[in-house]
């Protein structure tokens, strides 16, 4: 049986602007590296915070349980079994399908894993 889960577009929203944040955030700390670009006018705007990723888990937290929850009595939609097999099998075929490229990209540069790091061969 299918089991109508209900959706919150805004805040489906929110969590992507936040997400987008989060990764501005991430690359702009990684360019202002002195080996990249260095600090920029950006660097302190995106790099003094890190609200981005604590936002982005409260929203993903609250839809989780929203969605997880019937809205009429509070109860569960699902066991916690049955909850961790479907986030299972809505995140791990993305998991391995970025472990699958990456590896692949890894071969096809010719990279190799040396301590903590790949250089190139």
């Amino acid at each position: 049986m299918i089991k109508k889960v209900p959706t919150i577009s805004g805040l489906h929203y929110l969590r992507a602007i936040a997400t987008v944040l989060v990764v501005i955030t991430h690359n702009v700390s990684a360019a202002s590296l002195d080996k990249y670009f260095g600090p920029g006018m950006l660097t302190t705007f995106f790099t003094s915070g890190g609200g981005e990723v604590d936002f982005f888990f409260m929203m993903s937290g609250f839809i989780m349980v929203v969605t997880a929850t019937n809205s009429a009595t509070g109860a569960p939609r699902y066991t916690p079994l049955e909850f961790l097999f479907r986030r299972a099998v809505r995140l791990l075929p993305m998991l391995y399908l970025a472990v699958a490229f990456f590896n692949v990209a890894l071969i096809i540069s010719g990279a190799q894993h040396i301590g903590d790091r790949f250089v190139r061969s």
